[in-house]
């Protein structure tokens, strides 16, 4: 895998490629295609920030998409803890 880091301020981007066909990265790709694969915050309390996502966005995230980026993201989401 080869990767390229670029700061700015607190923030971090992370370009990754796969450097063989059996490389995660590589299998991702051609999976899903090219793209964003995720993206990270780091917060000081997760349960309480869960929790606050989680009321936010209940009323506003179609359950259902035919954008590509969405139907991605909702087959791999990770729910919000109880």
């Amino acid at each position: 895998m080869v990767s390229a880091v670029m700061k700015a301020g607190p923030v971090t981007v992370v370009l990754l490629e796969g450097t063989s066909p059996e490389s995660q990265v590589s299998k991702y790709v051609e999976h899903y295609g090219p793209g964003v694969q995720h993206i990270a915050f780091g917060v000081e309390n997760l349960p309480a920030m869960a929790e606050d996502l989680k009321a936010a966005v209940s009323n506003s995230i179609p359950t259902s998409s035919r954008a590509p980026a969405c139907v991605r993201s909702s087959r791999r989401a990770i729910p919000a803890p109880a």
